[in-house]
């Protein structure tokens, strides 16, 4: 399994799932989404234990990227703040949106 979250998600999925649990111990939430609540926080902790999303693989898959791993300059995809010019990236990439006339 290769791993496709890094660290700043890892940590907004352990937050995540601390505001859905402790609501629920709390009493806060409770019933049918008590128990939605808690699966979804579960889910949230073993993807970050593991640093793997399926549903990464998924959306990469079907937008063509490769999840974390890719590299927006190799890939076009580089916003151009970083000066660019200095990676391995036709310049095009790099002139931003077309302007349409």
């Amino acid at each position: 399994m290769k791993k496709n979250i890094g660290p700043a998600d890892r940590i907004a999925r352990l937050v995540f799932a601390a505001a859905l649990v402790i609501p629920y111990f709390m009493g806060k939430l409770d019933g049918t989404i008590g128990i939605v609540a808690l699966v979804v926080a579960a889910v949230m902790v073993v993807t970050s234990l593991v640093s793997f999303c399926p549903i990464y693989t998924i959306v990469g898959a079907l937008f063509g990227g490769n999840g974390a791993d890719e590299d927006p300059h190799k890939s076009g995809m580089c916003c151009g703040k970083c000066g660019g010019e200095d990676q391995d990236v036709p310049q095009e990439a790099n002139d931003g949106p077309p302007i349409l006339k």
